[in-house]
């Protein structure tokens, strides 16, 4: 019998398969050492379940944290209480950061700082020197159109 994925179930497998990217590009895909992703979201929607049971599938325990308040998940992110959050959009998070004097920290360590600065890169955030590559620093940030503020963390 073929099995046929519904609109809401291939979304979370493809968040599932790109949440397994940026774990990895982030130096958080430890999941078999016991380590658990938490994620904090807004609202309940079945989606997140689906992604925590795909993320299973290629090793990833996750841990939805719900919040009511939209504000929580930034300030848990900011305390180490979540590793991530996934409800607002940039311009929301910029304004937090903003007001709460929070900012992106990307990982100190060489292999995983380079993967953490093509991520962002990625995501349109920043721009490296061609030259970075997988190693590369906060030194190799060619462009910082959206102003972000990198700590190490």
């Amino acid at each position: 019998m073929k099995r046929t994925l519904s609109r809401r179930g291939l979304a979370a497998a493809s968040a599932a398969a790109a949440l397994s990217l940026l774990l990895s590009a982030c130096g958080l895909s430890d999941a078999a050492d016991g380590d658990r992703v938490r994620i904090g979201v807004s609202g309940g929607d079945p989606e997140w379940d689906v992604l925590a049971a795909e993320a299973k599938k290629e090793g990833i325990d996750v841990e939805i944290v719900t919040f009511d308040d939209y504000q929580l998940p930034n300030k848990a992110l900011a305390d180490g209480d979540i590793e991530l959050n996934a409800f607002q959009h940039l311009a929301f998070l910029s304004q937090f950061n903003k007001q709460n004097g929070t900012d992106i920290a990307v990982p100190d360590d060489p292999s995983n700082q380079g993967r953490a600065l093509l991520v962002l890169q990625q995501a349109k955030l920043i721009k490296l020197k061609d030259k970075a590559g997988i190693y590369g620093t906060p030194d190799d940030i060619e462009a910082n159109p959206r102003h972000v503020n990198l700590t190490r963390s």
